[in-house]
């Protein structure tokens, strides 16, 4: 016979216990973890779609690119830090780079941001890559500037979305 008395399978089912609560307790926080990513994710979505200074900052930078005759960069617009090119410029850098640190660090849900925007992301990237060197090169070599919403970019130019099949 089983020399385990009533107290050694007491403490059996307390030990048993104690790990299906821990691991119920890293389950409920990590689903929790998700969930507020996901919240914060599609918060920032609608906060994009309804930004007007960013969508007016959008559409003039759109503007600036079809009117350049000779594309290289939009660093001359910077020029005159008021001027409505100039923060129209910046607030789009600006914004992309706090978009892509929160992705980059994940705080933001990148699949769901990715095809929310990724076309958008990757042109604002491709037309404003020469300008974000410029302000670099302008600032003492400063490869820090915008080095996010850079390697945000560059990984999603890799890996680009794929089409879903039905």
């Amino acid at each position: 016979m089983s020399n385990f008395t009533f107290q050694d399978y007491m403490t059996a089912v307390q030990a048993v216990i104690l790990f299906l609560g821990l691991g119920l307790t890293v389950w409920t926080l990590r689903s929790q973890k998700k969930d507020a990513k996901n919240l914060a994710t599609l918060n920032l979505i609608i906060h994009q779609r309804n930004d007007s200074k960013f969508n007016d900052a959008s559409n003039l930078l759109t503007e600036l690119i079809k009117n350049k005759n000779t594309y290289s960069d939009l660093s001359s617009y910077l020029n005159d830090s008021k001027s409505e090119e100039a923060e129209a410029i910046l607030t789009v850098l600006n914004f992309r780079e706090f978009v892509s640190v929160g992705i980059n660090n994940g705080i933001i849900d990148e699949k769901t941001y990715k095809n929310a925007f990724c076309s958008v992301f990757v042109r604002d990237w491709n037309n404003l890559e020469n300008t974000i060197k410029a302000l670099r090169k302008s600032n003492n070599n400063k490869n820090t500037l915008f080095q996010d919403f850079e390697v945000l970019a560059k990984k999603w130019i890799k890996q680009p979305l794929k089409v879903k099949v039905k």
